[in-house]
This record gives C-alpha cells, sequence and structure tokens, in this order.
C-alpha cells in the first residue's frame, strides 16, 4: 500500500500529461455474420458504404488472380468481398460446392463432380445446417469445414485454366480481406517465373506419413502461387486430388501437392491469420499490411473504405487507429495480461502503476508489463496485444504507434 500512495500523485499527474496529447476514442460497431440456411440458394443484398467508386486495380499493373473460395452458405461472405475490396477488379475466380452467379462473376462448382465424392460424407439437406455451413476461420469436425478441404486442388487448377498467363495467384478465404496493391508491391521483389509458393508458413500433422513433413500456407490470410509454381504444380494435381483426399485440411494438400512438384512453402509478409481488432500490434507502424483473416463483414467494410480513404495505402498505425482506437484508459495497468515483445528498456518499480508512469514518461514508450514478484517493468515501443498471464499487469499508449516517415 506504501508503494501505491507513493505513486498515485505521479498516475493522477501523468494522466492529465497523457489526456493533453489530444486522444480521442474510437468507437465502432462489429458486425455478427449471420449465414444463410443451406435450404436458401439466395444472396442477401448488401450496401457497400465505400468512400470512392476507384477501384484497386486503377492503382496500377496488379497482375494477381483471385481464387476466391467460398460456399453455398456463406456466399454473402463473398458478396460483400466482390462489393467492397475487389470491385473493379477483374481477374477473380469465385469457386464453391455448388454453381450460380455472384456479382457478374461465375460461381464455379468444383466440389460436385469429384471422381470420389459419391465416397465422402455429403451435407445433411437442411436437417444438421449449423454442421453443415462452411463456418468462420475454420472449425475442425464441421461437415461444411471438412468439405471446404475438397476445393483446394481442384481451385488451383481452375485458377491455371481460366488464366494461364498471370504472373501472381492467391487463394482468398471469404472472411478475408487482401489490399492488392500493397500485395503487389511487395511480389514486385520476386520472379514471377520462378518457383513461388508463399503465405504465413505453418507446421501441420497427419495427412502423409513421412518426416520432416513441408511446411503449408495457411488458407486463411492467402496462399500466394507465382505463375513458374502454378505452372509446375499442374503437371502433379490430378493425381494430387484423388491422392490426399483423406487430408483434413485444403491447404495442408496443396503444401504436400507442392512437395510432389518440388516446390516449399517459405514465408510470405504482412499477412495476418486474424482480424485488425486482434491482431498483434509489433509491426513497423509505416507497412501496409497485405491481408486479414476472420473479419465481420462490418470490419470488411470499415477496412475498405480506410484503404480507398488512404489512397490504397493504409498504414498499420492507420489500421490501429480504426480497429483499436486510442483510448485513455488502456494505459491503465490490466492485471493478469501481459504484452509480449522484445521490451527496449527494463527497470524495477514498487508496482505496476509505477511501471505506468515509467511507459508515459518515457516518449519511446507505447506498452509496458509489469512482473509482479520480481517487479520488473518492461517497456516496448509496440502497443502489442494484451494476452492473459497470471502474475502479470500491462497497458498501453495507443497515439504512439504512428507512422513518422524518415526525413
Amino acid at each position: 500500500m506504501v508503494g501505491r500512495s507513493f505513486f498515485l500523485p505521479l498516475l493522477l499527474t501523468s494522466l492529465v500529461l497523457l489526456f493533453s496529447l489530444g486522444a480521442f476514442i474510437m468507437v465502432y460497431e462489429t458486425g455478427e455474420q449471420k449465414p444463410i440456411q443451406p435450404t436458401e440458394s439466395k444472396v442477401i443484398a448488401v450496401t457497400t458504404t465505400a468512400a470512392t467508386s476507384q477501384s484497386q486495380s486503377s492503382m496500377g499493373d496488379l497482375d494477381i488472380v483471385v481464387g476466391l473460395r467460398t460456399g453455398k452458405e456463406t456466399l454473402h461472405r463473398a458478396q460483400v468481398q466482390l462489393q467492397t475490396f475487389l470491385k473493379g477488379h477483374d481477374k477473380i475466380v469465385v469457386f464453391s460446392d455448388q454453381g450460380g452467379e455472384l456479382e457478374g462473376f461465375k460461381i464455379h462448382d468444383v466440389v460436385t463432380n469429384l471422381p470420389y465424392m459419391s465416397s465422402i460424407n455429403k451435407r445433411d439437406n437442411g436437417t444438421n445446417p449449423l454442421d453443415d455451413i462452411k463456418p468462420v476461420g475454420g472449425t475442425f469436425g464441421m461437415k461444411g469445414w471438412e468439405r471446404d478441404a475438397h476445393k483446394f486442388l481442384p481451385g488451383l487448377k481452375l485458377l491455371y485454366e481460366k488464366h494461364p498467363n498471370s504472373k501472381w495467384y492467391i487463394i482468398l478465404d471469404d472472411d478475408a480481406f487482401v489490399n492488392l496493391v500493397s500485395l503487389s508491391h511487395f511480389l514486385k521483389g520476386h520472379d514471377s517465373d520462378k518457383e513461388h509458393y508463399l503465405g504465413n508458413a505453418f507446421v501441420f500433422s497427419g495427412c502423409v506419413d513421412y518426416e520432416p513433413k513441408p511446411a503449408f500456407a495457411h488458407g486463411g490470410p492467402g496462399i500466394i502461387i507465382s505463375n513458374g509454381a502454378m505452372k509446375k504444380i499442374q503437371t502433379v494435381v490430378d493425381t494430387c486430388i484423388p491422392k490426399y483426399k483423406d487430408c483434413w485440411a485444403g491447404d495442408i494438400r496443396v503444401a504436400i501437392c507442392m512437395k510432389d512438384a518440388n516446390i516449399y512453402a517459405s514465408g510470405g509478409k504482412m499477412q495476418f491469420n486474424e482480424g485488425p481488432d486482434v491482431v498483434f500490434y509489433d509491426q513497423d507502424p509505416c507497412e501496409s499490411p497485405n491481408t486479414f483473416h476472420k473479419m465481420s463483414l462490418n470490419q470488411i467494410r470499415k477496412l475498405d473504405k480506410l484503404m480507398r480513404d488512404s489512397n490504397f495505402k493504409p498504414t498499420m498505425a492507420d489500421v490501429f487507429r480504426e480497429f483499436r482506437g486510442y483510448n485513455h484508459s488502456s494505459v491503465i495497468p490490466k492485471m493478469d495480461y501481459e504484452i509480449g515483445g522484445d521490451p527496449f528498456k527494463k527497470r524495477t518499480t514498487e508496482d505496476e502503476f509505477g511501471c505506468m508512469v515509467a511507459c508515459i514518461e518515457d516518449a519511446e514508450c507505447a506498452s509496458f508489463s509489469f512482473w509482479v514478484e520480481k517487479k520488473q517493468c518492461s517497456l516496448k515501443r509496440r502497443p502489442g496485444r494484451q494476452e492473459e498471464k497470471k502474475g502479470y499487469a500491462s497497458g498501453y499508449i495507443g497515439e504512439r504507434y504512428k507512422c513518422v516517415p524518415a526525413s
């Protein structure tokens, strides 16, 4: 109690200083995704809130084919993508487990006529609709998610058939967002004639009995493939489709089929397997994000507007401000939560409030974590993300995560 009493005047003074920085609280609504029931074949009419009709394709040569992977019950997600950040981009191939038309694009059914379909679990014809729907972000054990796995390899084949001469291809989930302008800028550093298979690389279990298993590019934030790699995988994809039909995840099927063609995954850049409201903000605030995943429909609309308002060059600082906001209360220590990442400075303080004051008084500090047992205060340059951890306290100063271009 002595330590807390000692730091209380400093706390009040520091909070006054913090409020004077001109931060504001950003309030926004999150949109809940409501799946269409399996018996419905129509899509929901959605109005886009884009600030301008300008498209990403108007920003230059974006020779990227978007393979939009969706499902019968989740067409409303793909519809919003086509009405917002994909609007005006003509190199789009929509593929699903049912044919049709969406926003002027043909929906290609890549599942129904697979030669082995009669031997796998089919949909329940509406008797168990929630279990049968393709879920958000992937949920193990659901028929809709299992059925989604069968779309990846036929989708790869379809993309190349439709656009054999394009430089790049990305397979995108229907709850994901891609900034084609920033992605195109990143891909300029790679030769599309060479064999590139890019994305968030992870290890996996099952599917094949050999070791070591190849890394796979996670399907959520997007699988990026060069023309060179796409051309080569066509030599084995017809064999891979039935060969790996029992593998539990479609993006893993892509990885092991790529291995059959002697192609291996390497890391992409600024691809996030989470939405902008929860992503770990430890990147350079001046960097532009390429993809996000697990996004609600309202988040997609909101990020699309931000992208257009920033001339398709939003920084991570812009995204942070829009989705996390500058909230004064975030600096107050949150007990049993830690913010990860390497500190630029460590010091000993009496308690978590002393650590908070140390962060406020250091202009470089955007977040802090306090280890209660050791009285260790770690100061960090990025706001990061608070995650539960017993015996710690943490807070952040959002307005210090900003892009200051080099002079």
